[in-house]
């Protein structure tokens, strides 16, 4: 089903987006009226304050960040045939790592799941598995020059880091395998494999079946931002990998490696279109169309595809893209933008922007800073410690407004913390 202005939809109710995400969204959707709730719901609170909202409203419909976890808004999407829609970052996202709270210049919007979930057949299976892409020459000339143009640009998904001098042992003779790190409790690792891998099992598997080759084991850019956190120990193997902690580009990286070994990452497909084999464990979007080494037992697709279609599919037909502003545009323009990004930047290190000035109208009885200011004081007993244990992003946000960088955190604990110390304003 379609989110567009023919559908019937009015009104939006998005679950699970932080609130840098909103005005995007608005901007991105302007026929739909959007209804946000906070971050992180009980399902008490969900059935108390949203579901009433949602059953008196007349064509509603949910948009969902990610996945259902806990069940009860595809339940009630299900209960009410209301339509809803899993959203995420496109293939082609931005400049800096999404942590980064950088616009995204893709999004796709999924009226089945995430196109992770490897057991539900997806917008972008459907698109795999039927669309007539012999038929379709224009498409295909458009996806051979996007793959020259990824490739020859050093474009990725996220295109974190700045490069500057290799590690020596990517210079190494000898034939160089990639293990790619994942966050081990992403939804993209839980939903995408039938099997719960972790990290270090992939190293001993690529370390096992690669003997003779120079294993490197790169760990996921949002555990060295300190944005999520590791499930695993890199040093349990590092006596059988270099393990590369180093913000490098990705795009880098795959020059110089022949092998790559993942769980779902899309770093996999990124290796495809630069002619690497590829081992998957999990089945990824881009698993069991014959042009990957699949390990999850029922991989296969019902056809098989070569990397031109597959390409034309996920990144032509799959998503939506987007320009700063908000307004569709399509994808070569958004590889223009992400040209232009990447040539204007100079430093790997995201800059962090002048303090927060605090106007007097923030000192109030009722301000979020409390009585005389108090809490601004507790801003600067926090600021080291939030420092040594956060990304210069988080940093940023902590300062410009605690209590919602609290309640957007993972950890139920930190969230309650958060609470106690930066309430939210009644």
């Amino acid at each position: 089903m379609a989110v567009d202005g023919n559908s019937g939809i009015r009104t939006v109710f998005g679950f699970q987006f932080k609130k840098w995400k909103h005005d995007f969204l608005r901007q991105a959707l302007p026929h739909l009226h959007f209804e946000f709730a906070p971050m992180y719901l009980s399902a008490e609170e969900f059935g108390r304050e949203w579901e009433p909202k949602i059953k008196a409203c007349e064509s509603p419909a949910i948009f969902l960040w990610g996945i259902d976890r806990w069940g009860f808004y595809t339940q009630l999407a299900a209960d009410l045939q209301m339509p809803i829609f899993f959203i995420e970052d496109g293939f082609i996202r931005s400049a800096n790592p999404h942590a980064s709270q950088a616009i995204p210049l893709s999004l796709t919007i999924d009226d089945v799941a995430p196109h992770f979930d490897w057991k539900r057949r997806t917008r972008l299976q459907r698109i795999l598995s039927d669309y007539n892409f012999r038929t379709d020459e224009a498409l295909l000339s458009r996806a051979r020059a996007g793959i020259a143009r990824l490739c020859e640009n050093e474009i990725s998904k996220y295109n974190g880091g700045v490069y500057r001098e290799l590690p020596t042992y990517l210079n190494s003779s000898r034939k160089k395998v990639l293990v790619v790190g994942q966050v081990e409790n992403d939804a993209a690792v839980m939903y995408g494999s039938k099997v719960a891998h972790t990290n270090n099992e992939l190293v001993r598997l690529a370390a096992k079946e690669n003997p003779e080759a120079e294993i490197i084991y790169r760990i996921h850019p949002d555990i060295i931002f300190r944005v999520r956190e590791a499930r695993s120990r890199p040093e349990d193997v590092a006596h059988l990998c270099h393990i590369m902690a180093e913000n490098i580009p990705i795009s880098k990286v795959l020059q110089c490696v022949d092998h790559v070994y993942t769980i779902t990452s899309l770093v996999g497909f990124e290796a495809l279109i630069r002619e690497k084999l590829v081992t998957v464990l999990g089945r990824p979007f881009y698993a069991g169309w014959g042009l990957t080494d699949d390990r999850q037992e029922g991989s296969e697709r019902p056809r098989k595809l070569g990397l031109i279609e597959l390409f034309a599919g996920a990144y032509l037909l799959y998503p939506r893209y987007f320009s700063r502003n908000g307004s569709p545009i399509e994808f070569e323009d958004a590889l223009h933008l992400l040209e232009s990004d990447l040539q204007g930047r100079t430093s790997e290190t995201w800059k962090d922007p002048r303090p927060h000035i605090f106007s007097v109208a923030e000192w109030g009885l009722r301000s979020p800073l409390g009585l005389l200011g108090w809490r601004y004081l507790l801003r600067f007993i926090l600021d080291p410690y939030i420092k040594k244990v956060a990304s210069a992003e988080d940093l940023v946000e902590f300062r410009r407004d605690p209590g919602l960088f609290f309640a957007e955190l993972q950890s139920s604990r930190l969230r309650q913390i958060g609470r106690l110390l930066f309430p939210p304003e009644r």
